[in-house]
């Protein structure tokens, strides 16, 4: 959570929502939790800006414009 913590306009709040959401994600059977960056915006507290400020440091790829809804 450490890591996350070090992101733009994450601070120890939304980490741990992060953390809480993969955690409860993957024990409902969900392997792959975040494919897209855009999947980040699903955790309560973190909207399209908060990833758009945060895009270059994560390791997530954008969803292709012809899969967005």
């Amino acid at each position: 959570m450490g890591s996350l913590r070090r992101l733009p306009m994450i601070g120890p709040v939304k980490a741990q929502a992060i953390v809480d959401f993969r955690r409860a994600a993957r024990a409902a059977g969900r392997q792959k939790v975040f494919r897209w960056r855009e999947d980040l915006t699903k955790v309560p507290g973190i909207g399209p800006e908060t990833v758009e400020r945060s895009a270059e440091y994560l390791a997530l790829p954008a969803r292709p414009a012809s899969s967005r809804p």
